[in-house]
């Protein structure tokens, strides 16, 4: 994902970049721009590990006001990754807008953290 591809995302609603290999750092740019993004499906994504989803985290509020959540206001989707609930914590403090429902953020059968619509 370039440059091009970040600057077309302005009005993205929904991206699902479930069972890729998309560098997770790659998506820092879209996702800064995706100012209207409801829906992230991150499910599968081989490179989401621990370190790459904390690295995500910094440079998603690197020079922004780290008070501010995060758009995403409908569901965030991280199931069948290598990350724990530890690594969580900081984006999912910023994941305000979601609203609570049935559907939990799941990272495997059986274990769930946060909301999603």
């Amino acid at each position: 994902m370039g440059s091009d591809t970040a600057s077309r995302a302005e009005h993205l609603t929904y991206l699902n970049l479930s069972m890729t290999v998309v560098p997770v750092m790659d998506l820092v740019p879209v996702l800064n721009a995706a100012l209207d993004l409801e829906t992230l499906k991150l499910a599968g994504l081989a490179t989401l590990t621990d370190l790459h989803l904390n690295g995500l985290t910094r440079a998603l509020f690197e020079g922004n006001d780290s008070t501010l959540p995060l758009a995403w206001r409908q569901s965030f989707k991280i199931r069948h990754t290598q990350i724990n609930a530890t690594s969580l914590t900081p984006i999912l403090q910023k994941l305000d807008n979601l609203p609570l429902s049935q559907n939990a953020i799941s990272m495997e059968e059986g274990f769930r953290v946060g909301y999603s619509s």
